[in-house]
């Protein structure tokens, strides 16, 4: 079997059809929200502790040419100037020419331009449509402020600490380790619609469906109330899926109509990529963000 690792986190958290990602709900009333870009939670300096890194992000100029070269996720291990909402981080995830931001609750996603070392989005970025708390909901408003006026950014030369700065804030960014498809247990975050992204639903979040692949390409599954086994087999950015074995448990409520959807996706030839510690599979309008666990 193949791994196919992209890049390091995200949640992904940004969606791909077959291979793009687009989480895909326009942020418009986001970003009314924003007011100003250099708005402050605070003074102090909320540090977080950083993943483990990968020293070979991609190298990009300060060209918006070269934007297509930078890929790889950032995580956040010190941010000062703005007290992130408690046991936050920000991951930061580039793919071609497409910037990723959680800032610990809902993605945001644009088109990206460096220029003269200035990091900023091109355009409204796409959002999640996650319900957040009050302190999120200012967070997310608060990094997409900023990126929508644009940041100055050190180490885009191929390093694998990423600093930005704007006004009072500064953000240091980690380099995160992608998670090896295989061996590794997937547990679903969110999923995928008509290029939507939701939020388990309360049924069902206690107790999440998760998804593991081993070497030889067994599968297991546990699709919210049943457990399964399969095989698949790895080529470049898809996966196939054999048919799953579930056990014949009654299943009722959101658990029974999130297993559904698991049986669904889980079918047959789906697109997906790991970045950092998030799995995303989709199989048409449909699919799942699993995180690492």
């Amino acid at each position: 079997m193949r791994q196919n690792q992209v890049g390091g986190t995200g949640a992904v958290r940004r969606v791909r059809g077959s291979a793009a990602v687009g989480a895909v709900v326009a942020a418009a009333l986001l970003l009314g929200a924003c007011g100003s870009s250099d708005a402050k939670g605070g003074d102090a300096t909320t540090t977080t502790k950083a993943r483990a890194t990968t020293t070979d992000p991609k190298a990009t100029t300060t060209t918006s040419g070269d934007v297509d070269d930078l890929h790889g996720a950032f995580v956040s291990s010190e941010v000062t100037g703005y007290d992130l909402a408690p046991d936050s981080e920000l991951t930061f995830t580039f793919d071609g020419g497409t910037l990723s931001v959680n800032a610990g609750c809902n993605t945001m996603s644009s088109g990206f331009s460096i220029d003269d070392r200035v990091l900023a989005w091109t355009g409204a970025p796409a959002a999640t449509m996650m319900a957040c708390d009050e302190a999120h909901t200012a967070q997310d408003a608060w990094i997409t402020g900023l990126l929508t006026k644009g940041m100055a950014a050190e180490g885009l030369d191929g390093g694998a600490t990423l600093t930005l700065t704007s006004g009072d804030v500064a953000i240091t960014l980690e380099a995160v380790a992608a998670s090896p498809l295989t061996g590794t247990t997937w547990t679903l975050e969110s999923t995928i619609a008509d290029d939507a992204v939701a939020s388990l639903p309360a049924g069902a979040a206690s107790d999440p469906p998760t998804l593991t692949i081993d070497e030889e390409g067994i599968v297991g599954v546990f699709a919210g109330c049943n457990r399964g086994s399969g095989t698949v087999e790895t080529a470049g950015t898809t996966l196939t899926f054999s048919p799953i074995a579930l056990t014949k448990m009654a299943c009722t409520g959101p658990a029974g109509e999130l297993e559904t959807q698991v049986v669904k996706v889980l079918d047959g030839e789906v697109g997906y990529t790991v970045e950092g510690d998030t799995l995303t599979i989709t199989n048409g309008a449909v699919g799942f963000v699993y995180r690492a666990s």
